[in-house]
């Protein structure tokens, strides 16, 4: 890993929850990374919480592909993943956790976002806020 920075750094992008629009989410956090030096295996966390957060706005909301805004601040030791939409309120730290199948026959494809989102931030808080959604996840770095 290389040095973390010595002072707080904002990065910003603003997208649209469409699966199209991934690729650009994901080249976004590389830049960030590379900006500011982090360990591969964080980029990996944010990527993946990242993709499925715009995965999961895109999927579940109605009508045209919605704004999404993202803020990465980083400071040293810990960064703070933003993410805001205008969608339907939505509550990703209410969902109960997906029940462990007994067998793989009872395993199902799909519905683990938020269960990866979870594993791979070190914690998540989320508010509505004049009709925006805004999920924050917290990293350390």
């Amino acid at each position: 890993m290389t040095e973390k920075p010595a002072r707080p750094a904002d990065f910003t992008l603003s997208v649209r929850a469409t699966d199209q629009d991934v690729p650009r989410v994901h080249a976004w956090v590389q830049q960030a990374a590379d900006t500011i030096g982090l360990d591969s295996s964080v980029v990996f966390a944010l990527q993946l919480c990242l993709e499925e957060a715009v995965s999961n706005i895109a999927r579940h909301s109605e009508g045209p592909a919605l704004p999404v805004n993202l803020c990465l601040h980083a400071a040293p030791g810990r960064l703070t993943l933003r993410v805001e939409d205008p969608g339907r309120p939505f509550d990703p730290t209410q969902i109960p956790a997906p029940p462990a199948p007994r067998t793989l026959e009872e395993a199902e494809i799909g519905g683990l976002g938020i269960h990866l989102i979870r594993q791979f931030s070190s914690g998540q808080a989320y508010e509505r806020v004049d009709g925006v959604n805004r999920l924050a996840l917290y990293f350390d770095a």
